[in-house]
């Protein structure tokens, strides 16, 4: 599945100096969710992972993404793959607490796939 792609299990980023450490061992799901285009995963210690897929996307038109659960901007990792045809790329612009803005910089996207990890955050 999308959700085991993204992350080794028991892995995430150190967002304070860009390293990977491991989920320390209390650590552990405690909420899962998916759809048939998005997922998430919430941990005990805040860590959140989730994704999803963005269909028919028209060139230079910023979509807004919302994040399933919302994260801390400050903690997030945020990765983007495109789908379609020639050259094709996803731009990602503004990552807030509840979501985050792209673009497609090419006519032959289709799709793209999105991946965020950070800390939970309260709206």
């Amino acid at each position: 599945m999308a959700e085991n792609v993204f992350m080794l299990p028991g892995i995430k980023p150190n967002c304070q100096d860009g390293q990977w450490e491991k989920v320390g061992a209390g650590d552990y799901v405690v909420e899962t969710w998916r759809s048939a285009y998005s997922w998430y995963r919430k941990y005990k210690s805040g860590w959140v992972e989730q994704g999803g897929r963005r269909e028919n996307i028209t060139v230079s038109t910023i979509l807004r993404t919302n994040f399933l659960v919302p994260i801390d901007p400050n903690s997030v990792t945020l990765l983007t793959t495109s789908q379609g045809v020639g050259w094709p790329a996803t731009v990602t612009t503004n990552i807030l607490n509840n979501s985050f803005q792209s673009y497609s910089s090419w006519t032959g996207i289709r799709n793209f796939h999105w991946f965020a990890a950070g800390q939970e955050t309260p709206l």
